[in-house]
């Protein structure tokens, strides 16, 4: 009786050994599958909104594109 009793508990203590092994994976890939999304979503955020912009850089200026006897002239701010 004790030999099957030692058995059962060693199974049980297996069985929840793969158990508790199957759930830290299941947490792992649900935190690494939210990470990814996450991570998805911010370079999506950063490529929709053109990514840095600094001050005073040349995407800033203000062309002004006046039609002359030679055809189109551009005028910047000098920079």
């Amino acid at each position: 009786m004790r030999d099957v009793l030692a058995a059962l508990i060693a199974v049980a203590f297996l069985a929840l050994v793969v158990f508790l092994a199957a759930m830290l994976t299941a947490a792992f890939l649900v935190l690494a599958g939210i990470g990814l999304l996450a991570g998805c979503a911010y370079w999506l955020w950063r490529k929709l909104r053109g990514g840095p912009r600094r001050k005073g850089s040349a995407e800033d200026d203000i062309l002004v594109a006046t039609r002359g006897p030679d055809g189109w002239t551009v005028e910047g701010l000098g920079r």
